[in-house]
């Protein structure tokens, strides 16, 4: 895939798509106890950077996870948001905008965070590229979510099978791993869906 395909590809997914096909696929009966595993993860972290030129917003996470023998494992799962709608002024808009959500976040390296304005997201129709470095997401649904035009950066390595194991999903559904769900629901507390 050139440059030009890679950003103009248009079969995106949404948040609410990809959230809604994974919890209805019968064979992916594991992603209801990913779904309730997410009390386990904890987001101690969260870095916002909106690219205002290409209408996106990138938010990358540090994420620990407690493992059944009490250790603890880190992993930084991001989201990038496309077709963010920026707002110009983000002191005065949301006192007048109540589907205007305000961040705070650094705009250059080295800089202060600033007030950075935009339309609040819609869950349904905001496409998103989402990543995490766990073996859950490599395993299950990275190799799906690029050919969905869903993962952020490059493929990752085809992980080997193991013996016979089957595959976690067959049919070849987008989702994401506890980390990145955690990651939504963060976020969804920081008032930037509508």
């Amino acid at each position: 895939m050139n440059y030009y395909e890679f950003w103009t590809r248009l079969d995106e997914i949404s948040l609410g798509e990809m959230f809604k096909k994974m919890m209805e696929d019968p064979t992916l009966a594991a992603c209801k106890k990913r779904h309730n595993a997410i009390d386990m993860v904890k987001i101690t972290k969260l870095a916002w950077t909106p690219y205002k030129g290409m209408n996106t917003l990138l938010v990358r996470a540090l994420a620990q996870s407690k493992q059944k023998d009490g250790s603890v494992h880190e992993y930084t799962p991001l989201v990038e948001f496309k077709k963010v709608q920026y707002v110009k002024d983000a002191t005065y808009a949301p006192k007048y905008l109540p589907n205007i959500a305000v961040i705070s976040a650094v705009m250059q390296q080295g800089g202060s965070p600033e007030p950075v304005a935009f339309y609040k997201l819609q869950r349904d129709k905001t496409d998103v590229l989402v990543r995490c470095q766990c073996e859950d997401y490599k395993w299950t649904f990275s190799s799906h979510n690029k050919a969905a035009g869903a993962l952020f950066g490059g493929a990752y390595k085809k992980p080997k099978p193991q013996g016979l194991k089957p595959s976690p999903n067959p049919n070849k559904i987008e989702g994401m791993c506890k980390h990145i769900l955690k990651l939504f629901k963060v976020l969804e507390k920081t008032g930037i869906f509508a």
